[in-house]
């Protein structure tokens, strides 16, 4: 039978032991790089999702105050344009003058001697 050095089988057995070791730190290192990537393509996706949400109310928001400006612009042409009919007519003048003839006609017409007792 050969002659079997238990020394060296001791010493490769060490060997052995520390690439495990060096291995399983390596492969825990590994899985730590990964999850540290996904969740940051996590994150950049859930960013990207509410970025596309900033823009798209942010889009509708500039279509209605762009419908908006050109409301008012319209508005503001027609407003300018369009004569005023209303100052053809003054109707609060019209309004004072006949009540100013009914009380008139009223103190005319009265019977009603004056308070203090004079008469015209």
């Amino acid at each position: 039978m050969k002659n079997i050095d238990f020394e060296e089988l001791k010493n490769n057995a060490k060997l052995f032991a520390d690439n495990v070791k060096d291995y399983r730190h390596d492969a825990v290192d590994k899985a730590e790089v990964a999850l540290q990537k996904l969740r940051l393509q996590k994150y950049l996706d859930e960013k990207e999702e509410e970025d596309k949400q900033k823009k798209t109310i942010l889009t509708i928001l500039a279509i209605v105050g762009c419908v908006a400006l050109v409301a008012a612009i319209a508005y503001a042409v027609y407003r300018l344009t369009e004569p005023d009919y209303l100052e053809d007519f003054d109707d609060y003048d019209d309004d004072e003058e006949p009540e100013a003839e009914e009380v008139k006609a009223t103190e005319e017409d009265s019977d009603v001697e004056p308070e203090d007792g004079a008469k015209d």
